[in-house]
């Protein structure tokens, strides 16, 4: 998947909490703190407070406009580490 960097092309990022064997952890709690590098911007709650949530969430990762390249977003947890994803962003049509 391509994102395009127009300024409005976005995309949700969801995460949830697992145990070593994938199953669900429900009762997570703490903060997961995220940093965008790149053609991007975050909407939604940084840090996301994973007590009332189950241990689930999603935030949107919005392009910026006339910018491509890739977008590094990383979730980080003071327990739990952290993990990294990438998302491709194509050239934005001049308006």
């Amino acid at each position: 998947m391509v994102l395009i960097g127009d300024g409005a092309d976005a995309t949700r990022v969801v995460f949830k909490v697992v145990d070593k064997y994938g199953a669900e952890r429900a009762f997570a709690d703490g903060e997961v703190r995220f940093e965008i590098d790149g053609p991007g911007i975050i909407v939604g709650d940084n840090p996301f407070s994973l007590a009332d949530s189950g241990g689930v969430g999603a935030i949107w990762i919005r392009t910026i406009p006339n910018r491509g390249g890739k977008i590094r977003l990383s979730a980080k947890h003071s327990t739990l580490g952290e993990k990294i994803v990438e998302i491709n962003v194509g050239p934005g049509k001049a308006g």
